[in-house]
């Protein structure tokens, strides 16, 4: 408990230092990580630094609270906050690309009835896709779909699995490992789909 108090009273210093501005080394290295990683993602003057900062301390603080013990906050609080922000970016993306099919919305005809999705792909191999996915390890299907479906980079899945505890750490070599764990997934799942078109 000793050790999550500790824990606690850190992490609200350096996000409390880093909100007031203040002229701390960690506070301002922080500071204009955030703020860079803003720029590049094209969040600058839409998405404050504080913003980021309430956030990232919401879930560390929660970890902290599960049990999680944090070596190192700088480096892991640079992560979280990292991830916040591409999480942000990507939800701003989508609200745009949303916005802008609701606007086409009043220039496309209704499809017609007979036009269905089914007669693109048949019943059998969407079945038989399904079938195989579902044939893949937990993990395999986890990275599959943040790889695939939720369209994020190695760097994102390794943050995010580091987060949940499903790695231990963040190293140089986690993103080649998830890479070919999602390319060996690939083949398998094409190796099923084979097998069954085959049969």
């Amino acid at each position: 408990m000793n050790d999550s108090l500790t824990q606690l009273r850190t992490l609200t210093e350096i996000i409390k230092d880093a909100v007031a501005s203040k002229e701390e080394e960690d506070s301002k290295k922080l500071v204009y990580f955030i703020r860079r990683s803003l720029g590049q993602v094209g969040l600058s003057g839409q998405y404050e630094e504080s913003e980021v900062l309430i956030q990232a301390y919401i879930r560390i603080r929660d970890k902290i609270l599960s049990g999680v013990y944090i070596h190192n906050f700088l480096p892991y609080l640079s992560r979280v906050c990292y991830l916040i922000i591409l999480e942000e970016s990507r939800k701003r993306k989508s609200q745009i690309k949303l916005r802008q099919k609701l606007r086409c919305l009043d220039n496309i005809q209704a499809v017609s009835e007979q036009s269905s999705y089914s007669e693109a792909f048949s019943e059998e191999l969407i079945d038989s896709l399904w079938d195989s996915f579902s044939a893949l390890t937990e993990s395999d299907k986890e990275i599959l779909r943040l790889r695939i479906v939720s369209g994020l980079s190695w760097r994102e899945i390794a943050i995010i699995l580091v987060e949940r505890g499903e790695e231990p750490s963040f190293h140089k070599g986690l993103e080649p490992k998830l890479r070919k764990q999602g390319e060996r997934a690939l083949v398998k799942l094409r190796n099923k789909l084979s097998s069954v078109d085959e049969s």
